[in-house]
């Protein structure tokens, strides 16, 4: 089986986030022989070659551990807790301080000449590739060092990407987008772009983005038409990408006030136990996550968690499946957990709870507007004891919206506004018995003007589909908001 491993330390050699930083030798990806890894997977990062069949480790349950989906693999690519000395799925609550427990040294490959000097030289070249490199005869057990026990032989700062835009892609720039994570330099140097192209790929290990996004817009997007179809996850083409168990698809634990976060026009599969769609961990910037489709089942965490104190623009996102857990949520005790959220026209369905404000103390402020919640099994709209500041024409099936008017509207049964509620396609159709109450919703051509699949708003909808009848607007693709980036330009 083949294994990526990092080259080279985001922030070194010590200084805030240091530990939890990807680091000199740690294990990005684990996958089968002849994988296609991108190109800067094997030039920035390397590949290594290793004893061991791939399907038969990722299939076996470590023993070691009693939750499911754990395999024998999974510890080389999670994020470990020292003072607990637990991994992530042994506790019960979010814990702040995990790092990654392996690496590899690279330096001690060369001394027990399992490579040669010309390999070693060129894995810290990044003008070179040096291939995949053939350890035959030596697992993936027995080369990892524990990171609890040893230091490194040698360890080198990272070289990284620090602006520019990338590809995301069988055979592209990086195969995976935890591998794209991993290559962000210590502090970004102008814009930095990651677009997946129009295919499934899989997060399959660890990663947080602990880099110093100075005044800068880090993106995450698809390429150019490859925009999903506001679709169930599966049921179109455009950038999906898939986790393992216990995985965020983008993990931000970043403070950088003037910088700007984008996630937008991917689907996610966060089906298994404890995944997450987007999680912000102490991020104080500015963020937009828009035109997501997020998949989930009873097994999966959240759709969207912060613990952060930034400014963030949700909207036009399809939420959905998450029965264990919620679609969009807040959490946290502490000032610096006091952020300021407008939740727009998202459509959140058949979660444990669809919005949730998730803690006892009120923190923060909350803009909520023309959401469509339906099936939420604890609540469609939670606010525990505090409260949406500012709230207006959010639908719940259940009594839990803060808009009175809108609560108790059942827009699946009878004649129903989706296209297909019963197998998760809400985009919205003529013929809906509560259709004529769905187009209430206030304009907000002031922060945007499409839905999820670009459609012009006209009409402004609740949720995140806009009906628009035959002969009317086209979908543009195109994002007309008036925002812009902190240097000026659009984001």
């Amino acid at each position: 089986m083949e294994i990526c491993v990092k080259v080279g330390s985001s922030r070194y050699p010590t200084g805030p986030l240091f530990e939890k930083c990807t680091r000199d030798g740690h294990i990005l990806s684990v996958d089968r022989d002849g994988f296609k890894w991108g190109k800067l997977d094997q030039q920035h990062h390397v590949v290594l070659r290793v004893a061991g069949n791939f399907d038969d480790l990722s299939s076996t349950q470590d023993s070691t551990f009693i939750q499911p989906g754990v395999s024998l693999l999974h510890k080389f690519t999670s994020f470990y807790n020292p003072t607990s000395q637990k991994f992530k799925w042994e506790v019960k609550e979010f814990e702040h301080k995990f790092y990654r427990k392996y690496f590899i040294d690279f330096a001690k490959l060369l001394a027990d000449r399992l490579i040669i000097q010309g390999q070693y030289d060129a894995i810290y070249n990044r003008e070179k590739n040096p291939g995949v490199i053939e350890l035959p005869l030596r697992s993936l057990e027995n080369i990892a060092r524990d990171e609890m026990l040893h230091n490194r032989t040698d360890e080198r700062k990272n070289m990284a990407v620090a602006s520019g835009t990338y590809s995301i892609g069988a055979a592209l720039d990086y195969a995976k987008i935890n591998l794209a994570a991993a290559d962000i330099d210590t502090t970004l140097t102008g814009n930095l772009t990651f677009e997946h192209n129009e295919e499934e790929t899989a997060c399959d290990a660890d990663h947080q983005i602990t880099e110093d996004l100075s005044t800068y817009t880090l993106k995450f997007t698809c390429q150019s038409g490859d925009e999903h179809g506001g679709d169930p996850f599966g049921d179109s083409d455009g950038a999906r990408i898939n986790c393992t168990t216990y995985r965020e698809v983008l993990d931000f634990s970043v403070s950088a006030s003037g910088s700007t976060i984008i996630a937008e026009k991917m689907g996610f599969d966060i089906a298994g136990n404890n995944n997450q769609g987007v999680l912000f961990d102490n991020y104080d910037g500015t963020a937009y996550i828009r035109r997501l489709v997020v998949k989930g089942d009873a097994d999966s965490g959240h759709g969207i968690d912060h613990y952060a104190n930034g400014t963030f623009y949700e909207y036009n996102n399809i939420i959905y499946g998450l029965s264990g857990d919620n679609g969009i949520q807040t959490r946290g005790e502490f000032a610096g957990d006091a952020g300021t959220f407008y939740w727009y026209n998202n459509t959140i369905a058949k979660c444990g709870n669809g919005i949730i404000i998730n803690h006892a103390d009120v923190m923060g402020t909350y803009i909520v507007k023309n959401n469509l919640c339906q099936g939420n099994t604890t609540a469609d709209y939670n606010e525990q004891t505090g409260g949406f500041d500012t709230h207006a024409y959010n639908v719940s099936e259940d009594a839990t919206s803060p808009d009175i008017a809108y609560r108790s509207l059942n827009c699946h049964d009878g004649n129903s506004c989706f296209e297909d509620y019963a197998n998760n396609d809400y985009k919205l159709i003529a013929g809906g018995d509560e259709l004529g109450t769905l187009d209430d919703g206030e304009d907000l051509s002031g922060t945007f003007t499409d839905d999820i699949i670009g459609q012009t708003r006209t009409t402004w909808y609740i949720g995140a589909s806009e009906y628009v009848a035959a002969g009317g607007v086209a979908p543009t693709g195109v994002f007309y908001g008036p925002f812009v980036g902190p240097m000026g330009g659009p984001i």
